[in-house]
């Protein structure tokens, strides 16, 4: 599948060289229809602006309601402490301007009301481990144009004593 345009400046955001990218590919693109115009193209030149596979998970949720994003440590394998939860990033599809981020310090946001982080939500007779989620109804991001943006994060854990392997066995869902 090929990387969508969003992606592909995403990445480049990441590693800092947005404005350079945009730059040179905003030239060689205005060169290239230059040419086209004076029919001076070289045989076999292509558009400059390519978009090649993609290297990351991308999904379109175009039937799904609901969605639910959790974290939790291994029911057989309980950790003294919680390092990871997950976060939601919902961006703007048009420019690139995050709308809300949700999770621990964020727990809600007042533009999307059905969007939630979670923590301890199980009846404590059932709870086996320490959940943390992140649910919304996608009903109301749909109309918007956004992107989601899953991640699971870390809690500063630097001053607890924690068990050596204990954050192997964390698990997350989707």
């Amino acid at each position: 599948m090929p990387v969508t345009p969003f992606t592909k400046k995403f990445d480049k955001f990441l590693n800092g060289s947005l404005a350079e990218f945009e730059g040179e590919e905003g030239k060689q693109f205005e060169e290239y229809v230059d040419r086209y115009k004076e029919e001076a193209l070289g045989d076999g030149e292509e558009n400059p602006i390519q978009f090649p596979d993609n290297e990351h998970f991308e999904m379109e949720l175009a039937q799904l309601e609901r969605l639910s994003f959790s974290v939790a440590d291994n029911p057989f394998f309980r950790a003294d402490v919680a390092k990871y939860y997950p976060e939601c990033h919902i961006v703007n599809g048009d420019n690139g301007s995050v709308i809300a981020t949700i999770g621990p310090q964020a727990k809600s946001s007042p533009s999307f009301a059905s969007l939630a982080f979670l923590d301890n939500f199980r009846d404590e007779k059932l709870k086996i481990n320490d959940d943390r989620k992140i649910k919304f109804e996608l009903d109301n991001l749909k109309s918007q144009g956004c992107n989601i943006f899953l991640t699971v994060r870390t809690f500063d854990t630097r001053g607890e004593k924690i068990k050596e392997g204990a954050y192997d066995q964390a698990w997350f869902r989707l």
